[in-house]
């Protein structure tokens, strides 16, 4: 799936700032905006990884990597360039694999301010990682080296997962 701007609208550009937080959060509120998500495995172990959130919202949470689709992004492209970016690990697009696409609203709790609603598309993928991106993403855990996004991470073993976190 590919996404594209509505006819005649620019395409934004990179060295412009960013909207208002005003615009951005009119946004959120109006129209359904596309995530990708990733989730890490290590085919060796078979467990998979989930960073914990460094920053807001839901910081010391475990997460998965990921974010908005870009304009013009594939979601294996936004996939690879947010592995990229949040874990420094360069996964070409044709190694992402999809899990699941879901719709959600997803309530933000500030204190002092109105609850902030995002609409969101999500794509969920999966890449099998080769065991020096295994060890280069172990590194960067160690040495707090991942995105500002990030305090660490862990791998968690999928059998684990579906016992505590799912319901069946």
């Amino acid at each position: 799936m590919t996404h594209f701007p509505p006819k005649n609208q620019p395409l934004p550009i990179p060295d412009e700032p960013y909207v208002s937080q005003e615009l951005y959060e009119a946004a959120h509120k109006n129209f359904a905006i596309g995530y990708t998500d990733v989730v890490l495995r290590d085919p060796e172990s078979g467990k998979f990884f989930f960073p914990t959130r460094g920053v807001e919202p839901e910081k010391g949470k475990t997460w998965f990597i990921g974010g908005r689709i870009a304009v013009g992004d594939t979601i294996e492209q936004s996939a690879a360039r947010h592995v990229k970016h949040d874990a420094g690990l360069v996964i070409p697009s044709s190694r992402f694999s999809d899990v699941s696409h879901f719709s959600i609203a997803h309530v933000t709790e500030r204190p002092g301010r109105e609850q902030l609603v995002r609409h969101a598309l999500n794509n969920v993928l999966v890449a099998n990682l080769k065991p020096e991106e295994v060890q280069t993403l172990n590194d960067k855990v160690a040495d707090n080296k991942m995105s500002k996004e990030y305090s660490g991470g862990a791998w968690y073993n999928p059998e684990l997962i579906r016992k505590n976190y799912l319901i069946l």
